[in-house]
């Protein structure tokens, strides 16, 4: 014990964070090895998005050195991170047109209301076997809704379990946080491989497949390489100079309003709404069909969203999934099979709004994002819709965006539910 009255940790089992640009690399080698091993093995993308897989073999990776008593995690937070997602939500808000918000914004609205249905489908589906814990009530939001709220950064607002819904989870555990965590894990394991073999099937109800991957010498645009390299080069310097306004947005809010945290006023939202106005705005002066699409998919949003996405889920810590219990775990999978067969209710609803092709994708992408975290739905999206870097004014790009606003709705929702009903 020390002085303090507290257990004392060997120095030699502290966690050590990684240097950010030591993370990065390490994501991109992961990336890397998976991209290559897609060669001779193309099932693997086939089955599961290849930021899936490389960020779970990522996360397998960091086990090593905890096992040699030197445990290590990636960065999860500061500016440098906030800076690597606004990368990635500048691009998404860059593809917002009049007609995407046109088509979208009815599919938009429905999917947060399934959102918000599954939301006690799921606490409904875990409660039989929460009853058999001391917590019931608790241990039904952790294992069943609560598993997708979002991730230890803001790469969804805000940060998960924040402290007042930790204090209403801590009578039921000790670090409402890591174990959210582990039931998170647990959900990017089991969550894509349901949302994929589903996927399949909306397709061939719908009568129409996704792109396959391309081949290694299709994925370059039939543009001029001189006309390409202008355009990529002004949209990055675009998508710097937003990201850096979204940073000094933020510092200006927060002076104002120092009631505010970096969590309720992310500059990841704040680069997308730019990204987004300044698309709308282009789109208005310089006319439709004017922007450089093949350019912001193929060597922008596509490469970026498949890294970003890749260090996301490298970031959760993979040892935390033994902190849920067998129990858990089984409560959990009955969440995970909620979303799944709610999927399967609501794809003619989906299908009748839109069309069945996009219909299919976007309760596909439902699947992944209430089982797996948004990452894991933005991986399945771009793979369906964009992997030949054939942009169309899709309306699965809006309902998307639910990624946003889902973590609020679980996360106040479950306030409610515990603050309301109590600890059981």
């Amino acid at each position: 014990m020390d002085p303090a009255g507290e257990p004392h940790v060997p120095s030699f089992m502290q966690e050590y964070e990684l240097p950010f640009y030591a993370a990065v690399a390490l994501a991109g080698l992961a990336f890397a090895a998976v991209d290559f091993a897609d060669r001779p093995f193309p099932w693997l993308r086939r089955f599961l998005p290849l930021p899936i897989t490389a960020g779970l073999l990522g996360a397998l990776a960091l086990l090593l050195p905890r096992g040699f008593g030197f445990p290590v995690r990636m960065p999860h937070d500061g500016v440098e991170v906030d800076f690597l997602i606004a990368l990635l939500t500048t691009n998404m808000g860059l593809h917002l047109t009049p007609r995407v918000l046109r088509n979208g914004l009815p599919v938009f609205g429905l999917f947060l209301v399934a959102g918000f249905c599954l939301y006690w489908l799921m606490l409904l589906a875990a409660l039989p076997l929460a009853l058999l814990t001391d917590h019931p009530l608790e241990t039904a939001v952790m294992t069943g809704p609560l598993a997708y709220v979002g991730a230890p950064y803001n790469l969804n607002p805000p940060t998960q379990v924040p402290p007042a819904l930790a204090d209403l989870l801590r009578p039921a555990y000790a670090d409402p946080q890591a174990t959210a965590h582990g039931m998170m894990m647990l959900g990017i394991i089991l969550g894509p491989l349901l949302a994929s073999w589903s996927g399949r099937r909306f397709f061939r109800k719908a009568g129409k497949e996704p792109p396959q991957p391309p081949a290694q010498d299709e994925k370059t645009p039939s543009i001029a390489v001189s006309v390409f390299g202008q355009r990529m080069t002004h949209l990055i310097v675009l998508i710097l100079a937003l990201i850096a306004l979204a940073f000094s947005i933020q510092a200006l809010l927060l002076a104002i309003m120092p009631s505010f945290s970096e969590d309720i006023l992310p500059v990841i939202v704040i680069s997308y709404l730019l990204g987004g106005l300044s698309r709308l705005t282009f789109e208005r002066v310089a006319g439709p069909d004017r922007f450089p699409e093949a350019a912001l998919t193929v060597l922008l949003l596509g490469p970026t969203m498949s890294f970003v996405l890749t260090y996301a889920i490298m970031s959760i810590p993979l040892h935390q999934i033994t902190l849920v219990t067998p129990l858990m775990a089984a409560s959990g999978l009955l969440a995970i099979l909620t979303s799944a067969a709610f999927a399967w209710a609501v794809f003619p609803i989906f299908a009748r709004v839109v069309d069945r092709y996009y219909g299919a994708v976007i309760a596909m992408v439902l699947i992944a994002v209430t089982t797996g975290w948004g990452p894991v739905a933005m991986s399945f999206l771009r793979r369906s819709t964009d992997e030949r870097g054939e942009v169309e004014p899709m309306p699965a790009i809006l309902p998307l965006n639910a990624f946003f606003l889902f973590p609020w709705m679980v996360i106040l929702t479950s306030e409610f539910v515990l603050s309301t009903l109590g600890s059981a």
